[in-house]
Formats: structure tokens, sequence, C-alpha cells
């Protein structure tokens, strides 16, 4: 008997409007480089999943989705929290 990624983990199973897809992909690709290396920090992909600095931000942004989004990923809402959180710092 399989289980899905949903039952697994709730947090994996909220999916976005495309609308709300649209709004995350822009807020990342207008994240200066250092807030992003902050997001990169806190969720810890593994190395190689997302393209060194010099790559187009785009390019970081749709790799880092794609990882967050996979079962070995960590979810869109953490991503969302943990993105919340970075642009909520008044640091």
């Amino acid at each position: 008997m399989a289980s899905s990624a949903s039952s697994d983990n709730p947090t994996r199973a909220r999916s976005v409007s495309s609308i709300e897809r649209l709004k995350l992909i822009q807020t990342l690709n207008k994240l200066p480089e250092g807030q992003f290396e902050e997001l990169l920090v806190a969720l810890n992909p593994p190395g190689g999943i997302v393209p060194k600095t010099s790559a187009a931000q785009g390019n970081r942004t749709s790799a880092l989705l794609q990882w967050v989004e996979s079962p070995a990923g960590r979810g869109l809402a953490e991503l969302q929290e943990l993105l919340s959180l970075l642009l909520n710092d008044p640091h």
C-alpha cells in the first residue's frame, strides 16, 4: 500500500493558486542576493540543487521551487513561512 506525500506530511500537501505561485516567484526573484542566500541557508537544500550566485536569479528561484515541491524538499508552506519571516525582519 503506497502512501502519498500529502498523507505523510500535511504541510507539504498545501497547494497554492496560480496567482499565489506567480507572486511567490516574483518575490523570490526580487530578493537581494543576501536575503536569497539567507533563505537558502535556512532551507538547507542539498549542494548542487540551486545554481551558484553567478546564475540568473530566475534560474535560482526555479531550481529552489522545484526542490521545495519535490518529495525531498521542505514544502511550499515552510518556504512561505521563512520568506515571511525574512521580509518582516528589520535587520
